[in-house]
């Protein structure tokens, strides 16, 4: 006995909710942070971490970096991930387990050690995050580029030059390189996508960090 042409679409029906919760979940795992959830993680780093210093920077992965710091919360350990598929930033309960050594990170020391974090603010419609430091000679701002595939983490100077970059480009639009001027990367459109892991600062920071941490 065939099972009617009803019976079939009435399961197939049946199905629909799971699947697209299925599809919702994988795709909410595989992708970067967009631009509005960098926006108010970058709202809780301000408030926590403007006015604090840098104690050190440390290389998590060939992709990746944590900043250690100090402000009036207590230990600060913020996350940076150029990763092409998991590009994202947020804060850690602790600083883990940190090998990697690079002139990317060596640059890093030397400027940010014990420099003073005076601002921390997203590019507004943008995947992009800026950190302003103050150093004992000089200021200086990581720019993070959290594009997905692309990504990169740049230091520049306070005259707008290239001190440093996780990945160099000399591509045919855009040139990253050390001494080079900064050129930002194109601005994109100014429509915001929603926010998948709410609509608090510190809700979405502390949600990031649970739902990525354990996939690096």
């Amino acid at each position: 006995h065939g099972i009617s042409v009803e019976s079939r679409t009435a399961k197939s029906r049946s199905l629909l909710p799971f699947v697209s919760f299925v599809f919702s979940v994988v795709k909410k795992a595989s992708m970067s942070l967009n631009a509005t959830e960098i926006a108010l993680v970058a709202q809780q780093l301000a408030q926590c971490c403007t006015g604090g210093r840098v104690r050190k920077v440390y290389g998590r992965t060939r992709d990746s970096i944590v900043l250690a710091a100090r402000a009036d919360c207590g230990n600060v350990f913020i996350l940076l991930s150029a990763h092409p598929k998991l590009s994202r930033v947020h804060t850690l309960p602790e600083r883990g387990d940190c090998p990697v050594r690079s002139p990317f990170v060596t640059a890093l020391r030397y400027w940010l050690n014990d420099a003073r974090v005076i601002g921390i603010e997203a590019i507004e419609g943008d995947r992009r995050l800026r950190l302003g430091f103050e150093g004992a000679a000089s200021q200086c701002t990581l720019e993070a580029e959290l594009f997905g595939i692309g990504s990169n983490l740049v230091l520049v100077a306070a005259d707008g030059r290239v001190i440093e970059s996780l990945h160099h480009v000399r591509g045919k639009t855009r040139t990253v390189m050390p001494g080079q001027l900064y050129d930002p990367p194109p601005a994109v459109s100014p429509k915001l996508p929603e926010s998948r892991f709410g609509d608090s600062p510190a809700q979405v920071d502390a949600a990031v960090r649970e739902h990525y941490e354990p996939r690096q």
